[in-house]
């Protein structure tokens, strides 16, 4: 086998490789339940227990403070669904270092408004912006 023969099948080799690992850490640093596709598994009209199922636990109840921590009024959400300022209720929010999810239930705990929150991230990591580019949803 010639040279160059040999040294484009290790580039080739090396090339399969490096795909490989940026997909396993795509895939093994994950956001957790605090995400967007869970985001989007959350339906109108759903029990809290299916909410709190689908999130991994029970959510901070009726507390705003994640709100003030990560920017206040300035932080708008980047999805949302339901009936906003409907009054009535109790509201619960899941919190990460990337996004919060927060849930408004009505009186029969009833999912009836939902909000994604991406968290301004002011330094963002290598493989951050690179799973924010290949993820994009």
């Amino acid at each position: 086998m010639s040279r160059r023969k040999k040294t484009l099948i290790s580039l080739l080799t090396l090339l399969v490789a490096a795909c490989s690992f940026v997909c396993a850490g795509l895939w093994l640093f994950d956001d957790g339940p605090v995400s967007r596709s869970n985001f989007r598994r959350i339906q109108p009209g759903m029990d809290r227990d299916e909410v709190q199922s689908i999130m991994g636990g029970a959510g901070v109840p009726n507390d705003l403070g994640w709100t003030r921590h990560w920017g206040g009024d300035s932080l708008s959400p980047s999805s949302h669904w339901g009936e906003t300022g409907n009054g009535g209720g109790e509201y619960e929010a899941w919190e990460s270092n990337l996004h919060v999810i927060s849930v408004w239930f009505d009186s029969q705990n009833r999912a009836r408004e939902a909000e994604f929150f991406v968290i301004p991230v002011r330094d963002p990591s290598i493989w951050q912006r690179l799973r924010r580019f290949v993820m994009r949803g």
